[in-house]
């Protein structure tokens, strides 16, 4: 039952994003997580989508609950991130945004949520080797990804939680 509600939510999600699954357009390129890609990923497809349904919710939370100096920890998780991309060190780039992804989920002040959290990122098995399928260097789904954590930051530091919890979907 939870599989199914999650492959309907990828369906809505293809819908609502036809990129997604249209390889053909120039922006589809560009776009940093793709379902197609996850799936080439072994055992990671299901956990993923369970990650799509559970990380806007998180988020929201984030946005109601973070403290500034939390919220500090993010901004500086962020910054690490924009260090890595001026030195063209993408293993890095993707250890730090593994690394905002899980303090976003620990800041939502849920242990259950950041429990959950934890537990799919780990069935997803987002070993560096498989993430350069998904972030490949040559495209400017880096920056986009980079793009996306700061405006998704400048969302809960304006106490926009609604707003951060869609920039997530």
């Amino acid at each position: 039952p939870l599989i199914v509600h999650l492959r309907e939510r990828v369906a809505q999600e293809a819908q609502r994003r036809p990129h997604i699954h249209n390889h053909d357009q120039e922006e589809d390129k560009a776009e940093y997580w793709r379902i197609e890609e996850i799936e080439k990923v072994e055992g990671s497809y299901d956990a993923y989508l369970a990650r799509l349904l559970i990380e806007p919710v998180i988020t929201e939370f984030t946005a109601r609950r973070i403290e500034k100096n939390q919220l500090n920890k993010l901004w500086k998780i962020y910054q690490n991130m924009e260090a890595a991309v001026k030195n063209k060190d993408l293993k890095k780039y993707q250890q730090e945004d593994l690394n905002f992804h899980m303090e976003l989920a620990k800041e939502s002040y849920n242990a259950v949520l950041y429990k959950i959290f934890k537990d799919i990122m780990d069935l997803i098995g987002f070993n560096l080797w498989d993430a350069y399928r998904i972030w490949p260097e040559d495209s400017q789904s880096v920056l986009r990804s980079l793009n996306d954590h700061k405006i998704l930051l400048n969302l809960i530091e304006n106490n926009s939680p609604v707003l951060a919890k869609s920039k997530m979907e």
